[in-house]
């Protein structure tokens, strides 16, 4: 009886955690639809974004759904595109074709979508916090990553739940990979899993290809497993390489529109951060010269005179690319750039000044760590370090707003939370205290 009652205890604090989670994510479910319901109520929340479906995302889904191929990314016939990656559209036009077409059931799977990847987010931030002995401190952290990104999270269905919840998954899979016996099988899965991460974005793609070879060749696992694991993973991008090779007559990996994203940044933004204004002369704006110029000469053209520009000015004023580059820096790192011009003034500036505030923690705790905690970090932290940095550093040096940040939120809200561990653990820290409260 008493190991039964002992076994039960030791499940209670899972189960506890899980409710939480359901409960603060349904609560924030029922926040948005209310919001959406009530557009003029609560000004200060951001307005319902669930119909834009990843605009791209969602237009080459229904050409998909309706049988023109991998197509049409810009509402007009366009023809063949590789301007997104293929796993999203993909899996959109399926559900498309599961609901005969509607839209309104392909909004509800994205944001049950979004809904599942804040859950996992959350209850792995929770779990963590157990082991930690911070689990008050990691109720605070949690609703206020919630809060800070609520729009994209709960009103927006572009992709960043589905991205989320691949960035979910490899945390979890590298951190507990570095605890296995790298066997053949593992190897395979693992590395088929790594060329589905690129399938959905070549930036987690090249995190996963890091991650990779930095544990593997740190451990004593040897070559072999590093070996199977890309091999696996070039497979898996290998048929929609040859696509765009044979489409469009060039090597195109995962996307064709980096160097465009470049030149937005470069030559098209004033600052170097992409906002409204700026992403509103892109392609997919109706009223756009760059939609009309798409038209006129095709993707590859387009995208290759746009990085013609943007090289040459690079290469010309090397100067200014740095100030853009710390731009996109400081709004991916230190401090907030809303989109939109008009959340400065939502609600009198309130909001975004609470949103400024704690923007930063992420960076800062990472800071903390880095000095404070001892070598070697545990393999949780370690990966949660590498995921938030490898997976800032491309934005941050081609393109960067905040939509592209947000699938690591986890990681973001597990640096605040090793942060504070490491500050009220570390000697420095608590002799500081002492001597502050023996002062007083």
């Amino acid at each position: 009886m008493s190991l039964h009652l002992s076994t039960n205890a030791r499940y209670w604090p899972a189960i506890f955690d899980l409710l939480l989670t359901f409960t603060l994510v349904a609560c924030c479910m029922a926040t948005a639809h209310w919001k959406k319901q009530n557009p003029e109520q609560l000004p200060w929340l951001g307005h319902d974004a669930s119909q834009h479906l990843g605009a791209e995302h969602n237009q080459i889904a229904f050409a998909l759904y309706q049988g023109r191929g991998f197509s049409d990314p810009f509402h007009g016939p366009t023809g063949p595109t590789s301007w997104m990656p293929p796993v999203l559209p993909t899996l959109m036009a399926t559900a498309y074709w599961l609901f005969s077409g509607s839209k309104s059931h392909v909004i509800q799977i994205m944001i049950f979508t979004n809904a599942f990847s804040v859950l996992v987010s959350t209850w792995i931030v929770l779990r963590q916090a157990r082991k930690l002995q911070l689990v008050l401190v990691s109720y605070a952290i949690v609703v206020v990553g919630l809060i800070v990104n609520f729009h994209q999270l709960f009103q927006s269905t572009s992709d960043s739940g589905i991205l989320m919840l691949v960035v979910n998954l490899l945390w979890l899979g590298i951190a507990s990979l570095t605890r296995v016996k790298w066997s053949n099988g593992r190897c395979v899965g693992w590395g088929a899993f790594g060329g589905f991460c690129a399938l959905c974005s070549p930036v987690i793609g090249g995190v996963w290809a890091v991650l990779t070879s930095m544990y593997l060749l740190r451990s004593k696992a040897g070559l072999v497993p590093l070996a199977i694991s890309a091999f696996m993973a070039i497979v898996v991008v290998a048929p929609w390489t040859v696509r765009n090779r044979v489409v469009f007559g060039t090597w195109i990996p995962i996307k064709s529109n980096g160097m465009y994203e470049l030149w937005q940044s470069q030559c098209l933004d004033n600052e170097g951060v992409l906002d409204s204004r700026t992403l509103f002369d892109q392609p997919f704006s109706g009223y756009s010269t760059q939609r009309k110029q798409y038209q006129e000469i095709g993707e590859i053209a387009f995208v290759r005179e746009k990085g013609k520009i943007a090289t040459r000015s690079i290469y010309e004023n090397p100067v200014e690319f740095v100030r853009r580059l710390a731009n996109r820096w400081s709004a991916a790192c230190l401090y907030y750039m809303p989109m939109k011009a008009a959340e400065d003034l939502a609600g009198g500036g309130w909001p975004i000044f609470w949103k400024r505030l704690v923007f930063p923690a992420p960076f800062l705790s990472l800071i903390v760590v880095l000095i404070l905690r001892p070598f070697p970090f545990e393999s949780e932290l370690w990966t949660a370090l590498a995921i938030y940095f490898f997976g800032l550093l491309p934005y941050v040096i081609i393109s960067y707003y905040e939509r592209y940040a947000t699938p690591l939120l986890c990681m973001k809200m597990l640096l605040v939370l090793f942060g504070l561990h490491s500050l009220v653990s570390s000697r420095t820290f608590l002799t500081f205290l002492n001597r502050r409260m023996s002062s007083t």
